[in-house]
């Protein structure tokens, strides 16, 4: 299977507080990953090592890609900066900055792609529309729309889904599975919701204290054992209703004992 990332000893420090410590990960081409860990795992500053806007890039490479990261690698930051005086269009249309030379506009061309994106993730509506006026679930979709209209091959979202309901959860989640079929995309994605990383991700790589402890396919890494342990409480893989997988947390206190007659 191709590699479309490839993690080789990233270690990242802040002063005396080491974040990452000799990370190496292979993310297979094609495939949706999800990054999993306690909060201060590591998962965010692996994902910007990754894209390129913190430390530690420099041990981060794409052996199918060349060029800028920019021209073939969408970020998704965990909270994007929505300009309030922006329209959806305007804003889906910076995606092509990657691709534009010095003082370079945008064309007809660029143009195109941009409504492509806005229409693909049925924006259409939207378009005029500015970005202080979208719902959390319309917003993130122009999020994901700037995204695909960067033409980038490699997709990387922190925590897409944090701040929206359960409904515009599951509303984003389905939509990036969507792109990635259609599309051919490889997705990194840090993930806070096990649940949604084992029925949604095709793989996942488990950070704890700094350092990748699992690493494989979510069939086999989401199991109870591994992340009862790394998560630091017990945790229960089931198969839900609809025969998905579930993934929850057992009751960790006694139980109050109801009282006798």
């Amino acid at each position: 299977m191709s590699e479309a990332i490839v993690i080789d000893r990233l270690s990242v420090t802040y002063g005396e507080v080491t974040v990452l410590s000799d990370v190496s990960a292979r993310v297979p081409a094609n495939q949706w990953t999800a990054l999993l860990g306690r909060n201060g795992a590591g998962k965010s500053t692996l994902i910007s090592a990754v894209v390129g806007v913190g430390p530690g890039g420099e041990s981060v490479s794409f052996p199918l890609h060349e060029g800028p990261r920019a021209t073939f690698c969408a970020y998704v930051p965990q909270n994007p900066v929505l300009p309030p005086g922006m329209t959806v269009a305007e804003y889906v249309l910076l995606g092509r900055t990657a691709h534009l030379g010095w003082l370079e506009s945008e064309g007809p061309d660029d143009r195109e792609r941009a409504s492509r994106a806005i229409c693909q993730l049925d924006l259409a509506p939207f378009a005029e529309r500015y970005l202080s006026d979208l719902s959390g679930g319309e917003a993130q979709r122009a999020v994901l729309a700037r995204a695909l209209c960067q033409d980038a091959q490699i997709l990387v979202l922190d925590e897409p889904t944090s701040s929206l309901d359960v409904g515009h959860q599951l509303e984003v989640l389905d939509l990036v599975k969507a792109l990635a079929l259609e599309e051919g995309l490889t997705v990194l994605s840090a993930v806070h919701d096990l649940t949604a990383a084992a029925r949604y991700a095709d793989a996942a790589l488990i950070l704890d204290g700094g350092r990748l402890v699992a690493s494989g396919a979510t069939s086999e890494v989401l199991n109870s054992e591994l992340l009862s342990r790394h998560f630091d409480t017990p945790l229960h893989r089931m198969v839900g209703p609809d025969g998905s997988p579930v993934i929850i947390p057992l009751h960790t206190r006694p139980r109050r004992k109801e009282p006798t007659a």
